[in-house]
């Protein structure tokens, strides 16, 4: 209750500063990040919007360093809330800017958030390019994290087999809950494809425990891991929508 109150005083706040500088993104950005932890996020992906329409590049502000990260997380914000259409529009920005960035860990993220939902918001050849690239520079520095985009662009490649060894990889390194729940949603989704369903429901059951007793909740500061728990979030809906409700078209054979 008490950091609601606060995140509420915040956005009011923010809220009459905007009211006086309608072109600041810096503050556009600054109450995305207010409506987020306070788990509104369609206000949050509203505002990321303007400040991105505003200011592109994210070179005002304190933030301007990790201007880039606005991006990443409306990407998110998007998938989060089903915004479809949006989110193909944007994500097609998002790649012509920096699908191609000099910072190798840039490119994953960018990768990653352009390979949340089912259907790819442009050709998937052109996002795998993107992790194809970002794996092969400096292949030891944070290889986990590139592992894990690498089994989410498997198992969207229909690869399910490759999706769960690229998952078990980068899930079987200490530390980062959120890495563990995430490779732990993808083996269960490839599991199910290949037709292991008691096995795709075991790994699932263990992301949404993980998730149950280790990620915070909305209306709790999610201002440090907004981005991985949108992604945490929308592998688990897609997981349970799969797998616990037993849809159809799960091909059992791998792709070429």
């Amino acid at each position: 209750m008490i950091w609601g109150e606060l995140m509420r005083a915040r956005i009011a706040t923010l809220s009459a500063e905007i009211a006086g500088e309608t072109g600041n993104a810096s503050l556009f950005r600054a109450r995305a990040e207010a409506y987020w932890s306070y788990g509104e996020f369609q206000n949050a992906s509203s505002d990321l919007a303007t400040a991105i329409r505003l200011d592109p590049a994210g070179l005002s502000g304190p933030d301007a360093p990790r201007g880039w990260e606005q991006w990443i997380q409306r990407a998110a914000l998007l998938a989060y809330t089903n915004d479809t259409l949006a989110y193909k529009v944007h994500c097609g920005l998002m790649l012509d800017r920096f699908g191609g960035h000099q910072h190798r860990w840039i490119r994953q993220c960018v990768a990653q958030t352009s390979l949340l939902m089912p259907e790819p918001p442009v050709e998937l050849s052109r996002i795998l390019q993107v992790v194809e690239n970002a794996i092969a520079s400096e292949p030891d520095v944070g290889l986990p994290w590139f592992q894990i985009t690498k089994a989410l662009a498997e198992y969207r490649s229909a690869h399910y087999q490759q999706a769960i060894d690229w998952a078990t990889s980068g899930r079987n390194t200490p530390d980062e809950v959120h890495r563990k729940i995430q490779a732990d949603l993808i083996i269960a989704l490839a599991r199910y494809k290949l037709g292991l369903n008691d096995q795709a429901k075991l790994a699932l059951s263990e992301a949404a425990e993980w998730i149950e007793k280790d990620l915070l909740h909305p209306g709790i500061d999610l201002n440090e891991q907004v981005q991985e728990w949108l992604i945490c979030h929308i592998l688990l809906r897609e997981a349970n929508e799969l797998i616990l409700q037993q849809k159809p078209a799960t091909p059992r054979s791998q792709a070429p």
